[in-house]
């Protein structure tokens, strides 16, 4: 709903709204005219604040909007991402850069990278980079094979060694040095060898192809990584194992990952050698690995709900490690008041990326370059962190008035991960056929780490986990997240505690209300809504909150203590 229109200059106007995003479009005739959003965050009817223990800790997740205009926003700090190019190209699956030195482009001073490699689906694509930074698609580069899918990729020393699906290849001046023909799932390489794995099969072999050692472990192989003396691998049982080539040894980290490993990298961001596990569903597990110790310190933190993969990067003051799934992450280490270190994590602006890697080129400094589903982009990381929004539409012009959230942890009917689920109650106003202005009222509430679409089994779209619709004139008041006693096995459990107002034309003020009780069961492999009591109030309920495991509302201008009896034998 527009407030005001304002132009800014001949080509530019800013047309901009107190319930909604603002933007500023061109007013010059184009194909695609120049539009940007101003994100507006009021009005704010309701607020909360993730707790420390969350790993977006002191976020904020908003009520927003008016008039058919309402979102729920999450807003957050963390790492912007400043684009110098895009390029459209869909289906990559990994992404590499080459010094342009490999493919005879004469270059003074610093190394520059003069090729970009993607790996796709049976294929390898080479884009040569000029030095205004222009991309132009070449048949092949360094005797490099073009026909396979590329998994892995490394110069060394004017050696490029190139990993495919179905061999091993390394080249130097365009002429193949060594080669090793067979199936490969999974690979690193480091300055000094070459790790690959195939099925159940791990071989590490020397820059020349010569087979240093192999092994044969329980499980097939589905991520791996070496440092020095150390092999970490994780296996489809979803176990990971650490290899030392000293001691000839195989110690299992961890038996038993919510998903297996999609990604494992061991780093010494910290004061003491560290493993980070990168899961399919999005879980980012660390171990602290001590010599001649267990694995210890576990810690585990959902970072989204896509195969997470890791990235390590340096830069020219710290080393970083990229965290590319559906919600990125930077991982970087922060020194503590006693000296010690420890792991942060940076949300980015950034979606769904795939793959990424460093670029060094003077059209673009400092410069990452990102895959994502839709193709590629070329930019900077921000050195400092800022806000960022994020936008959940809400149904139908459903207007959020109140929000309360619940951890999983403290979900005790459901074995689905995640980090919490967040209850809204929302109002909708419409115009009936007579012009009349009619109000209805639901509770919606939404999975906090997808905040996406489910398919009831009665398959009509639902947007958020599950959602109840109230009988007419029954408009939500308030909603609470609270321990309440069970009486039944004295244990307190969390549920959602819904205050509502039965509100009638004539009537100045609402005479009758609901208090409603909700609990989070898992049915038919999701997270469902169950009504597990309910009792009628004499007036509206404006509040509801608990006190040592007994329910206290706000209703009228009086505070009550609803009888136990009356809501149900459970509560």
């Amino acid at each position: 709903m527009p407030a005001t229109l304002v132009l800014l200059d001949s080509n530019t106007l800013f047309i901009g709204s107190h319930f909604a995003d603002s933007i500023t479009v061109s007013l010059k005739p184009t194909l695609h005219p120049k539009q940007t959003v101003i994100t507006n965050l009021a009005p704010i009817s309701d607020f909360l604040v993730l707790p420390p223990s969350h790993p977006q800790a002191g976020a904020l997740i908003t009520c927003s909007g008016g008039f058919g205009q309402g979102t729920i926003r999450v807003v957050r700090q963390g790492v912007g991402i400043e684009d110098y190019a895009a390029v459209d190209f869909e289906g990559i699956r990994g992404i590499w850069t080459l010094p342009a030195v490999v493919n005879g482009m004469d270059v003074d001073g610093p190394s520059v990278d003069g090729v970009l490699v993607l790996g796709l689906i049976e294929r390898t694509v080479f884009l040569e980079m000029d030095r205004d930074g222009g991309l132009e698609a070449v048949d092949t580069v360094a005797g490099l094979i073009d026909n396979e899918e590329t998994i892995a990729l490394k110069e060394v020393d004017g050696k490029i060694i190139q990993i495919t699906t179905e061999q091993i290849l390394v080249t130097q001046h365009s002429s193949k040095l060594a080669s090793l023909p067979g199936k490969v799932s999974a690979a690193q390489i480091t300055d000094s060898n070459i790790l690959v794995s195939s099925g159940r099969n791990m071989t590490l072999l020397s820059l020349e192809c010569q087979v240093i050692q192999q092994w044969t472990l329980s499980d097939e192989i589905t991520c791996l990584d070496i440092q020095g003396d150390s092999i970490v691998v994780g296996l489809w049982n979803s176990s990971v194992q650490l290899i030392s080539l000293s001691a000839n040894s195989i110690t299992m980290v961890d038996s038993q990952l919510s998903a297996p490993a999609r990604s494992v990298v061991l780093t010494d961001l910290l004061d003491v050698p560290t493993l980070l596990i990168g899961s399919r569903d999005g879980t980012l597990t660390t171990y602290s690995l001590l010599p001649s110790s267990p694995a210890s310190d576990k810690k585990t933190v959902s970072l989204g709900t896509q195969p997470l993969r890791l990235f390590p990067l340096s830069t020219s003051t710290s080393k970083l490690i990229f965290a590319a799934s559906d919600r990125p992450t930077l991982i970087h280490a922060s020194t503590k008041r006693d000296g010690s270190r420890k792991l942060v994590l940076s949300a980015l602006s950034l979606r769904d990326v795939l793959s990424l890697t460093p670029l060094q080129h003077p059209t673009y400094p400092e410069a990452l370059v990102v895959a994502t589903k839709e193709g590629f982009r070329i930019g900077k990381m921000d050195q400092m962190s800022r806000l960022q929004v994020r936008s959940v539409g809400m149904p139908g012009g459903e207007l959020p008035r109140r929000i309360a959230r619940i951890d999983t942890h403290e979900l005790s009917n459901t074995s689905i991960p995640g980090t919490g689920v967040v209850g809204v109650i929302s109002l909708k106003i419409s115009l009936d056929y007579d012009g009349s202005e009619r109000t209805e009222g639901y509770l919606r509430v939404w999975d906090e780490d997808s905040w996406q679409c489910t398919s009831p089994p009665e398959s009509k779209l639902t947007l958020g986990i599950d959602v109840i619709k109230f009988p007419p004139n029954d408009l939500p008041q308030a909603i609470s997240a609270l321990d309440l006693m069970n009486v039944s096995t004295d244990e307190k459990q969390k549920y959602f505690v819904v205050g509502s107002a039965v509100e009638i034309s004539i009537e100045d003020e609402p005479k009758e209300g609901w208090i409603r009780v909700y609990e989070i069961i898992e049915q038919g492999g999701r997270r469902r809504l169950h009504a597990c009591a309910e009792v009628k109030v004499a007036g509206s309920v404006y509040c509801v909150d608990e006190c040592d495991g007994k329910l206290i509302c706000g209703v009228g201008s009086t505070v009550t203590h609803p009888q136990s009896s009356l809501l149900s034998d459970r509560i």
